[in-house]
């Protein structure tokens, strides 16, 4: 039995525990650097301007300024993100929800795999 979940329902029920409020919109990000919503994922490319950071940033995308960052996103596709920063105002929340329909998972690598195997076998411990 989980010990944890009883101080965490007390919390809940006082009223202590509160869900974090979204962080306030910083800067436009630098190419390359990612933004998220929820869990779908997306790479600055140079094309985008501060009115669409602007806009984005109203609806709650942020980016994501920590590493590592160990959540589970579904990123977009850098041509689908391309669509998104070269999209007029009008369009882009039609755009929007395309990107956030055909938004995959990541899939590791196998090689990830292959190498986390030979480090598990060559641990010291074991």
């Amino acid at each position: 039995m989980n010990s944890h979940w009883l101080p965490a329902k007390v919390r809940i029920l006082l009223g202590i525990r509160k869900r974090r409020a979204l962080v306030p919109a910083g800067p436009k990000p630098r190419p390359g650097a990612r933004v998220h919503s929820g869990d779908v994922r997306l790479t600055v490319l140079p094309g985008m301007s501060d009115d669409l950071w602007h806009w984005l940033s109203s609806l709650g995308w942020r980016e994501v300024t920590f590493r590592p960052d160990r959540r589970r996103y579904r990123d977009v596709p850098h041509a689908w993100a391309k669509l998104l920063f070269e999209a007029r105002p009008e369009q882009r929340a039609r755009v929007l929800l395309k990107i956030t329909a055909v938004a995959r998972a990541r899939t590791p690598h196998p090689e990830a795999f292959r190498e986390a195997n030979l480090k598990r076998q060559t641990h010291p411990l074991l």
